[in-house]
């Protein structure tokens, strides 16, 4: 096991989920948009970080059709949409989305490269839990 995977391990194994207040999603792929949905509906704020405004401006429409479909659907109720469209903020900045984040999740599409150039600004300013998406 690298010494990377051995630090994310070692501390997800100590993480409490009441400490856990805001959250980082670093990559608005196929799976970022949605994870960010996920936890601003579950009522942590999110911090979204992608390489051009456009891709963030896309995401927050993802987020918001989604969350507007689940209430048709009765899945979620109008009233929880807005709520959690405000929990939501975007940045083109690693370091300003992961610098006060208590998780920071990587959805960085599968390029080693690109993963590792990730973890490699990450790193040195990782809050004080820490996940990788792998």
């Amino acid at each position: 096991m690298s010494d990377i995977k051995k630090d994310v391990v070692a501390r997800l194994t100590n993480m409490r989920t009441e400490e856990i207040k805001k959250i980082a999603v670093i990559g608005l792929g196929m799976m970022g948009h949605a994870i960010a949905q996920e936890f601003a509906s579950a009522g942590y704020e999110v911090k979204l970080c992608g390489r051009s405004g456009e891709r963030l401006d896309l995401a927050l429409k993802k987020i918001e059709q989604n969350l507007t479909e689940l209430a048709e659907w009765d899945v979620i109720s109008d009233d929880a949409i807005k709520p959690a469209l405000s929990r939501l903020q975007t940045t083109l900045r690693i370091e300003e989305a992961a610098s006060d984040a208590d998780l920071v999740v990587e959805s960085i599409i599968e390029d080693n490269v690109k993963s590792i150039s990730c973890r490699t600004w990450i790193r040195p300013m990782s809050p004080i839990h820490f996940c990788l998406k792998r």
